[in-house]
């Protein structure tokens, strides 16, 4: 076939008695076993492409895999049947649809639609949005369908009123659907369940089809895809199921380890192949790793090797704070650029929520380090800093009607779009005070004018604190007051959760702003701050960035070097006062991905004290440091080099223990670096700022860690800057 195969990989490859489960280790080359086997099988075995389907979780992997088997078996792969779960079932329905309702041509709606949808719902059925929000009723109907409860099955939701509630508004979305020829993602998947079980000639027309079935991420069906997978397979047996239950990262979103777990009891002359070459990292990483996924119950036995050598030790790095954390960790990029000419790219930086990246994003900025975000937006791109940032606009500058606007949105007030229209125009008309506008347009506008003239109440309200320093107090107390953090509380899905989480990081940045600028602290500085901080338009991006993503979303990649950031209690593992054991494994799953991410270097940074909400609070090491080998983990302390000790910043276990020079190549430049910027810059100086541009120094206050400049820059205006973050070159 033109491809080479490690032993375990040609046995999967060519065994073809009864269905096959591959539990594949991270790294061991899974995507070579299912497009050799494919290969295998139109080769060898003269099977036809279009009796073949392979299943993925996205079409770009599918794609891919259609791509390597043309590449080994040219035109005699034309025809294999490859794409996702939700693909491979809507043409399903587009050709049997009308069996069970639905014509053809049916809508599918995505996100979007599906939430203006409930919104209509609860509205004709009178359920307040206070309690039924959209996002908390789309995400337990979601559940349902994942778990495929009919809209009637009482027993599934339970009793109390917002049981009864979401039941309602389930049973009503239902049959909006429907009325509108429509499914949403998580039908596709029901609907062709019930098309096949509901059909026995359908059933039978594919199974005689699909002779033998590819799935790869099996850990990751939920379970209408584990029922269609055992449809389709249950004449021929031809299946070929390849997953990672240690990889089982999902279950938030339906997925249910159970069925790769029970794969042996569900076809019961299985053959198990496991995969525990890994290709990817060296020893002591992958070591590592097993050790800490061992700590799991809910797994199949495995060893990672790899022939790479042992590598470098796995490093735990301590910092006093998470501004610490994050500028410690960018020492270590620059300093690897400076000394081994690595590129940006060969880095990334993980964490366990979103929020975490905003620390990072700033020491990246100020240090001139281009980085990109994926899976998600960068922090000040997210909806809800925006909308605080929103409000906080609109207090500083009353002719900000498009901060106005948005204010006006978040969260919903009954002001709709006609009259945002009839404010506007009364605004554009109004000849005094700017600040006095908006409360003489909720004499105009009509509907809508008493949640107008609340606003404007607030507004008010506020706008006499704007020069006072504690920007965070104000913060959190005007969201307080406009319910904007009890809609998202009332909300009770994991993405409000999230959305809580990223507003609580905000007010920490202002925290740490406060401390930056002491008394001259105040909204309409740190508003300048942030419009600098998020200002990328002049930056020169050549493809060389270093990557900063969530756990969840690292999974399939890798990269020469990787940090996994906050390892603490309360970040990694992150739990809730009801989560249990299951959650707890999971947990730890999302950090074994994390860490076999790690080709050649491997860091996991703590911080001792973290501010969250705008408070200071000790931080416990997570639990999961203390189940790695002692005896291939370096751990340094940054307090402890600062003072002269180095070793284990732990109090439990040993671990590798070594000098100061080998401290110093973990954490360079530290005691070098001079953070005292006095007599470095005088009044009258040319400097050179990174993102803007040339300028010259106006003034000079403070000293040593608190030297502030005012510099007054040829494009972008005057600004100032604290000497020690702006990193800026004298001309």
């Amino acid at each position: 076939m033109g491809i080479s195969l490690n032993p375990k990989q040609l046995e999967a490859v060519e065994y073809r008695d009864t269905p096959l489960l591959v539990v594949a280790g991270a790294g061991s080359g899974k995507t070579r076993v299912l497009t050799a086997k494919i290969a295998w099988l139109i080769e060898k075995l003269s099977y036809s492409p279009y009796h073949i389907l392979a299943v993925t979780f996205t079409n770009k992997a599918a794609g891919e895999m259609v791509g390597r088997v043309r590449d080994l078996v040219g035109p005699l792969s034309e025809g294999v049947t490859a794409g996702t779960f939700h693909s491979f079932c809507a043409r399903l329905l587009r050709r049997h649809g009308a069996m069970i309702g639905f014509d053809q041509d049916y809508s599918i709606y995505d996100a979007a639609d599906q939430r203006t949808l409930i919104r209509r719902v609860l509205k004709e059925l009178e359920l307040p949005e206070t309690t039924f929000s959209p996002g908390m009723v789309h995400s337990r109907i979601s559940r349902a369908k994942n778990e495929m409860a009919g809209e009637n099955e009482a027993d599934w939701f339970g009793d109390s009123y917002v049981d009864n509630g979401v039941r309602r508004a389930f049973e009503s979305y239902q049959r909006a659907l429907r009325e509108r020829n429509a499914m949403d993602f998580d039908d596709l998947l029901v609907n062709s369940v019930r098309l096949l079980t509901g059909d026995a000639d359908v059933l039978q027309h594919y199974q005689e089809r699909f002779r033998y079935i590819l799935v790869d991420e099996y850990q990751d069906t939920n379970k209408p895809q584990y029922h269609l997978v055992k449809l389709l397979s249950g004449h021929h047996r031809g299946l070929c199921a390849v997953g990672d239950p240690d990889q089982s990262i999902y279950s938030w979103r339906g997925a249910d380890i159970r069925n790769i777990l029970d794969f042996e009891r569900d076809y019961p002359n299985a053959k198990v192949v496991i995969l525990d070459q890994n290709y990817r990292s060296t020893q002591n990483i992958l070591t590592s790793a097993s050790r800490l996924i061992a700590n799991n119950s809910s797994r199949h036995e495995k060893e990672l090797w790899s022939d790479l050598g042992d590598g470098d030790p796995v490093r735990e790095l301590v910092f006093l704070n998470d501004e610490e954390e994050a500028r410690g960790i960018v020492r270590i990029i620059q300093a690897k650029r400076r000394k081994e000419r690595r590129k940006l790219r060969d880095t990334v930086l993980l964490y366990r929520t979103n929020g975490q990246s905003r620390a990072l994003e700033y020491a990246l900025r100020s240090a001139g380090l281009l980085y990109t975000i994926v899976g998600g937006l960068k922090f000040y791109e997210r909806a809800e800093i925006k909308d605080a940032l929103a409000y906080l606009r609109y207090l500083v500058n009353p002719r900000d009607t498009v901060s106005l606007v948005r204010a006006l949105a978040s969260p919903r007030r009954g002001i709709g779009k006609v009259t945002i229209e009839r404010i506007l125009d009364s605004l554009a008309r109004w000849e005094g005070e700017p600040g006095e506008g908006l409360a003489e347009a909720a004499e105009e506008v009509g509907r809508g004018g008493a949640a107008l003239k609340a606003f404007s109440d607030t507004i008010t309200l506020f706008r006499s604190r704007i020069r006072e320093p504690g920007v965070a107090s104000l913060t959190r107390d005007l969201l307080d007051d406009v319910d904007y953090f009890e809609t998202l509380r009332a909300e009770g899905t994991i993405e409000a959760e999230t959305k809580l989480e990223n507003l609580g990081e905000l007010l920490s940045g202002m925290e740490e702003y406060t401390r930056r600028w002491g008394d001259e602290a105040d909204l309409p500085g740190f508003l300048e701050d942030v419009s600098l901080l998020t200002d990328i338009d002049e930056w020169e991006d050549e493809g060389e960035a270093v990557t900063l993503m969530t756990l969840h979303s690292a999974k399939g990649l890798e990269f020469p070097i990787v940090f996994i950031t906050g390892m603490e209690e309360e970040f990694c593992p992150l739990l809730r006062e009801a989560d249990d054991a299951d959650a707890l494994e999971e947990e730890r799953r999302l950090c074994y991905v994390g860490m076999t991410r790690a080709m050649e270097e491997l860091y996991l940074t703590r911080a001792r004290r973290r501010r969250r909400w705008g408070s200071v609070l000790d931080r416990l090491p997570s639990r999961f440091l203390g189940e790695l080998p002692a005896d291939i983990l370096e751990s340094v302390d940054q307090m402890r080099l600062v003072t002269g000790s180095v070793g284990s910043g732990r109090s439990r276990g040993a671990v590798a223990r070594h000098d100061r020079s080998e401290a110093s190549d973990i954490m360079p430049d530290y005691e070098g670096e001079d953070q005292s910027a006095d007599g470095m810059y005088q009044p009258g100086q040319d400097v050179e700022h990174p993102t803007l541009g040339n300028g010259r120094i106006l003034e000079v206050t403070g000293h040593g860690e608190n030297t502030r400049l005012i510099v007054a820059f040829t494009e972008a205006g005057t600004r100032r800057l604290m000497a020690r973050y702006a990193k800026l070159r004298v001309l």
